[in-house]
């Protein structure tokens, strides 16, 4: 199951930004309006965190390819750095309206 949530994690942190960023939008809608400053900035601080995580995961599972002898470690280690680079993309694009906003 580790190696799942390990492959997977940089996927996992892209789906949660997606949920949350318009469930932040859809909530500010219904107070005031999306694209109100504080709605805004609480976009785009969780755009940050969840880029850092995509970020740390990223890291963590580079640093683990060179440590491992195990092949199917590697191809893990290898399969996450590259979900987690896929993710960091997604999440930045989505996030970049956001960011830019102003």
């Amino acid at each position: 199951m580790a190696r799942w949530l390990l492959l997977l994690g940089g996927l996992i942190v892209w789906a949660v930004h997606f949920l949350g960023v318009y469930g932040i939008a859809s909530v500010a809608d219904v107070v005031q309006e999306a694209d109100a400053p504080a709605a805004l900035w609480v976009m785009g601080a969780f755009t940050l965190l969840c880029a850092g995580a995509d970020l740390l995961i990223g890291a963590s599972a580079l640093r683990r390819i060179g440590a491992s002898d195990d092949s199917l470690d590697r191809f893990i280690h290898g399969g996450a750095a590259w979900c987690a680079g896929l993710s960091l993309i997604a999440v930045v694009w989505q996030g970049l309206p956001v960011l830019v906003a102003r």
